[in-house]
């Protein structure tokens, strides 16, 4: 209920989430949900991915960034917690084609490693989706990366 929650405050006043201390209060209860079971857990990534991909509004400044790369990485980290994983592999397992139900048991490797997979696939995607919003911001300096040593192996002057 806690994640579903947040996701509606986050919907209809994110707007008026304008200090560090809002956003900290917020992303700090969805970083806490990010370890917990999968009902709590998979409203409470989809209200950071509205935090982060909500099109027309800025919710990403430099006063939350380093929040929600927090917040990115309790996900990250859950998702690769081999109990958290087994935990939500057999909560998301779906009905057969047939509408035969689910699998019941305890899951094997290899489904807790294709649950991973996809999983951190979502995951990644967000955080890309957060550093193409960075890469827009205006007015921040490029960063650029040093020159290699002269004596540097030759893959490392790309």
């Amino acid at each position: 209920r806690v994640g579903v929650g947040v996701l509606t405050l986050l919907r209809a006043n994110a707007s008026c989430l304008r200090t560090r201390w809002d956003w900290e209060a917020v992303l700090s209860v969805l970083q806490n949900l990010a370890g917990m079971g999968p009902a709590a857990a998979r409203p409470a990534l989809e209200a950071l991915t509205f935090v982060v991909r909500d099109e027309g509004r800025v919710h990403v400044t430099a006063s939350n960034l380093d929040l929600l790369l927090q917040a990115l990485l309790a996900f990250a980290d859950s998702v690769l917690e081999p109990s958290s994983a087994k935990t939500r592999t057999v909560a998301d397992r779906a009905p057969g084609p047939n509408g035969e139900p689910p699998l019941t048991g305890p899951p094997s490797e290899a489904e807790v490693r294709r649950w991973q997979a996809w999983a951190g696939k979502n995951v990644m995607a967000l955080m890309h989706a957060l550093f193409t919003r960075l890469s827009s911001w205006r007015g921040l300096p490029a960063r650029t990366l040093p020159a290699p040593p002269p004596d540097a192996p030759p893959g490392l002057a790309s």
